[in-house]
């Protein structure tokens, strides 16, 4: 009934989130995510950009890099307790008497794929922080509660996320739905040394068949300034194969500025299977939009 996770989109996944922000803090400091940000201009399409990109990633299940890296967590903790002769080339784990594990700079190999040419090859991880989790099953569901602190993964690139927060998973034979109060992701760039954030609040995401709908609130600190957007999403598709690609052949897809209602975008679907995108800024259309676009470069 769980999900199998791919580091493979994982590791795209962490590529992605990076390049819809660049700009952040150093990583070093203990300010909080928005102090000192200037509020993001919503006239700049670029701006619009950086909001859209992480929502569109959190309006579905297959590419969404808060469930990808919380499945990817659970993976692994719930290998070591079954057995599964999990070791660390480098680094160590331990696990805890309240049946948490901590991993200290845990180094181990996995299969990535280089998407310039889909080759298959070896790559080396790096884990740190703290899993616990738990899970409640019956007949026909099942329900995981997973908590990561500064849970920090680095794969084979010069970035690193790391996750702070609860997911809750609940699955059953017609319907799976993902729960999160309040989760931060942080990403850090080695080669720039900037940290980029994204912050989930009151998320969810119903997966019923080939209907996905989601909300939540989602706060982001792209190229040093900030945003706080409200949202709600509601997409179908043809068949799986449209469902794993996402592309939807309906979609409604609404983000409101928590501040301001008048700075809105608006993503739907056409009538030849594209992704239009209407933006606003206080009411008034953004320099550049409405564009339509495929939903490949969306995804």
């Amino acid at each position: 009934m769980k999900n199998k996770f791919s580091t493979t989109i994982f590791y795209s996944s962490i590529i992605l989130l990076t390049a819809c922000g660049g700009g952040g803090s150093d990583g070093s400091s203990n300010e909080t995510p928005t102090q000192g940000k200037e509020k993001i201009d919503y006239t700049k399409a670029e701006s619009i950009e950086s909001i859209y990109e992480p929502i569109i990633s959190l309006s579905q299940e297959n590419d969404n890099i808060a469930l990808i890296g919380t499945e990817f967590a659970e993976n692994i903790y719930y290998g070591i307790y079954a057995g599964n002769n999990f070791r660390c080339s480098k680094g160590s784990f331990t696990k805890n008497s309240d049946k948490s594990i901590t991993f200290n700079d845990c180094e181990f190999m996995d299969y990535i794929n280089d998407d310039s040419s889909s080759i298959t090859r070896l790559g080396i991880f790096t884990i740190s922080g703290s899993v616990n989790s738990k899970v409640i099953s019956s007949t026909d569901s099942a329900r995981y509660e997973t908590s990561l602190k500064n849970f920090k993964i680095i794969p084979p690139s010069d970035s690193s996320i790391t996750f702070n927060g609860d997911f809750v998973s609940k699955y059953n034979q017609a319907s799976t739905q993902y729960q999160i109060k309040e989760m931060v992701l942080s990403v850090f760039d080695d080669e720039t040394k900037k940290t980029q954030q994204l912050m989930i609040n009151n998320y969810q995401l119903n997966v019923n068949n080939l209907m996905l709908t989601a909300l939540g609130n989602i706060q982001g600190t792209p190229e040093s300034k900030f945003f706080s957007v409200n949202f709600k999403s509601d997409v179908r598709f043809e068949n799986d194969t449209d469902k794993i690609a996402f592309y939807p052949n309906f979609a409604e897809i609404m983000i409101e500025d928590t501040d301001n209602i008048k700075n809105t975008i608006k993503i739907s679907n056409t009538s030849n299977y594209k992704a239009l995108i209407s933006a606003y800024a206080d009411g008034i259309t953004v320099t550049g939009f409405p564009k339509t676009v495929e939903w490949d470069e969306l995804n």
